[in-house]
């Protein structure tokens, strides 16, 4: 597995300089949110290191990571001949460093690589990732998210781990209660996810007990009365929650929660937040029929117990009590509509079975009669 490089603590953004010119990089593709970059304490910084090389800027991306961006990157990357990307942002905007490095290096279609019909070379750009949320955990994944026509795909290589990754605190500063919330749902549903997961090792579950505790201890610290401190704490759960699902991928509640970012344009960790109780539920009625572990039900049920009781829970039935109370702190729970039957179906028959399968429960179509009182 490729390594990966750390830089982390208040005012690391400052290494980046170092970075660049001791590597001898001097054509730089910068890849930035919108507005998140413009207003932050980055912009400065980053545009003092850059201003000795030749760099491109690209910027303004939705919620998800799209082919057609993707081709338009590949274009200006095709100009630039960068010798380093730099990703600065969330989890879209590092996805598509990864995504534009994997394209650029290859001789094959992307889009057949993309739909898995051809195999992914190496990957030739180093890659820079300085995350400015607090949950994606994509800085430590050698896979990336893209939607082509509304349908989402992973693509995946060793080669896609970012060479380098800075983890400053001064960069979540500008992040509101709901970013923070949104972002930090996230990296403790792929804590939770990678732990029950039927790929879960236990260097795994290592990472993702690391991400769970620190959630429990700074989550809703950092949305409520965020300091240094929490929003330290909440960028290595990140970190970490990244390096479990690494290894294991998620499951479930990550798979159905594709179709409500891309049709109801909810923010992703809300999305999964809004439906990982729901999971934890289903994978509680695990038996020796719907187990779909090797290790068997025994396996499961002992880690079920286990992240019950690092989140606290005292027992099943108060599952769903827990999460919905977190919701609510959290301000991620919201009652403006209830799932119909025709978007529970359509949630299902879009859903990413690669995800799906993952999950230690089998879940079926008819499960979703479940849903009957999931509310966004």
């Amino acid at each position: 597995m490729k390594t990966q490089e750390v830089i982390q603590g208040m005012g690391s953004l400052a290494k980046l300089e170092s970075l660049v010119k001791e590597n001898g990089y001097k054509k730089v593709l910068l890849i930035t949110g919108a507005r998140s970059y413009e207003n932050s304490a980055a912009k400065g910084i980053i545009e003092s290191t850059l201003a000795d090389t030749t760099y491109s800027r690209l910027s303004g991306y939705l919620l998800y990571p799209r082919y057609e961006d993707v081709q338009t990157g590949l274009k200006v990357m095709q100009e630039l001949n960068p010798h380093v990307i730099v990703s600065i942002g969330g989890g879209t905007v590092m996805d598509m460093g990864k995504l534009l490095a994997a394209a650029y290096s290859t001789k094959q279609d992307f889009l057949s690589i993309i739909e898995g019909k051809e195999s992914l070379g190496k990957v030739l750009v180093p890659h820079i990732v300085i995350p400015t949320t607090l949950g994606t955990g994509s800085e430590a994944t050698h896979f990336a998210v893209v939607y082509v026509d509304g349908k989402k795909y992973s693509v995946g290589h060793p080669k896609m781990l970012p060479d380098f990754v800075i983890l400053d605190p001064q960069l979540v500063e500008g992040l509101d209660p709901f970013q923070s919330a949104s972002t930090g749902m996230d990296a403790l549903c792929q804590g939770i996810e990678s732990y029950w997961s039927v790929n879960s090792t236990e260097e795994s579950r290592g990472y993702a007990r690391k991400a769970i505790e620190a959630c429990m201890r700074y989550l809703e610290r950092v949305c409520t009365s965020p300091d240094n401190e929490s929003r330290e704490g909440m960028q290595l759960a990140a970190y970490y929650s990244g390096k479990a699902i690494n290894i294991t991928k998620t499951t479930a509640a990550h798979a159905l929660s594709y179709h409500l970012t891309s049709t109801y344009n909810i923010p992703h960790g809300q999305a999964v937040g809004l439906l990982i109780g729901w999971v934890f539920e289903e994978n509680l009625k695990i038996n020796a029929k719907n187990c779909a572990d090797s290790r068997g039900v025994y396996f499961v049920r002992d880690c079920l117990t286990e992240l019950m009781h690092m989140l606290g829970i005292q027992n099943e039935l108060s599952v769903a009590p827990y999460f919905n109370g977190l919701l609510d702190r959290l301000g991620l729970q919201t009652n403006r509509f209830i799932l119909n039957d025709d978007s529970k179906s359509e949630l299902f028959h879009t859903v990413n079975a690669e995800r799906l399968r993952n999950n230690p429960v089998i879940i079926k179509a008819t499960k979703l009669e479940m849903l009957s009182n999931f509310r966004y």
